[in-house]
């Protein structure tokens, strides 16, 4: 890809963003660090709890499997794939920019992967239904057609392979925080269910075996990074963050996790398998 368009080679998966958006992003935010089910502090529960997924579906594939993480910048999840599990990792972005700081990202931990700057939509030849497992996390709700962000995503797995797609719930609290905070963020965003989200992997010929929202409470998904106003910054950051804090030690000194649910949890999870033909 060497231009900066927002539209995709197939038209009808037009992108709400662009290359340029996200370049923007990734190069005003420090790198973060990889995926650390370890660390068992109120500050990473997060963290855990999506270790706690990837337990519940991938820990039974052997070492050497091969996984790949479609939208990769910056991936926290492939070098967590490496040291937890063993697997050989692979990730595809369309930013170059996302590319670099994910090839950093591991090289930051001593690891190596294979990582392609290229369209989704246009996936290299050599990719194509080669990994056992595919991840894409707060990807595929930013084109208007999801089924066919779902269909690109899941060319490049096997026949019985395993795709594992998070979003955010814009249809809940994140998204009414995120209209209030700001609109733009949240225009770029296509609103799904969990129910929404299950049908479009249906619809892209997946066999869905989990679909769910996922946490009880994470504001801290809400973007405040185009807020200007200093003192409106500290009043979200206080509320987003305070009330995430809240649930998060509650959750950590009891033990006791909340259900999901529509309005509250922070993400929606879809586990699928590719349907042998």
């Amino acid at each position: 890809m060497d231009n900066e368009e927002t539209n995709h080679k197939d038209t009808h998966a037009k992108a709400r963003t662009s290359k340029k958006y996200w370049t923007g992003i990734w190069t005003r935010n420090a790198l973060p660090k990889p995926l650390d089910p370890h660390n068992r502090s109120v500050k990473n529960i997060v963290n855990i709890r999506f270790h706690e997924l990837f337990v519940k579906y991938v820990s039974a594939f052997p070492p050497k499997t091969k996984a790949i993480e479609i939208g990769c910048a910056r991936s926290q999840i492939l070098p967590y794939f490496i040291k937890e599990y063993g697997f050989h990792v692979a990730g595809v972005d369309y930013s170059s920019e996302g590319c670099k700081q994910a090839e950093n990202m591991l090289k930051n931990e001593g690891m190596e992967g294979h990582i392609i700057c290229a369209d989704m939509f246009d996936m290299p030849s050599e990719l194509l239904e080669q990994y056992d497992i595919v991840y894409s996390g707060g990807l595929i709700e930013h084109f208007d057609n999801t089924a066919e962000a779902i269909r690109a995503c899941a060319s490049v797995l096997k026949e019985g392979g395993l795709m594992i797609t998070t979003i955010p719930n814009i249809v809940g609290m994140i998204g009414f925080f995120q209209k209030l905070v700001d609109k733009t963020i949240y225009d770029i965003h296509v609103p799904l269910d969990r129910k929404d989200l299950k049908q479009a992997h249906e619809d892209a010929g997946l066999d869905v075996i989990q679909d769910s929202y996922f946490m009880f409470l994470n504001n801290n998904v809400v973007v405040l990074d185009n807020v200007q106003n200093r003192l409106l910054y500290i009043f979200w950051k206080i509320l987003l963050s305070g009330s995430t804090r809240v649930i998060s030690l509650f959750e950590h000194i009891t033990g006791w996790q909340p259900p999901p649910n529509r309005m509250t949890s922070p993400y929606v999870v879809t586990v699928a398998k590719k349907i042998k033909k």
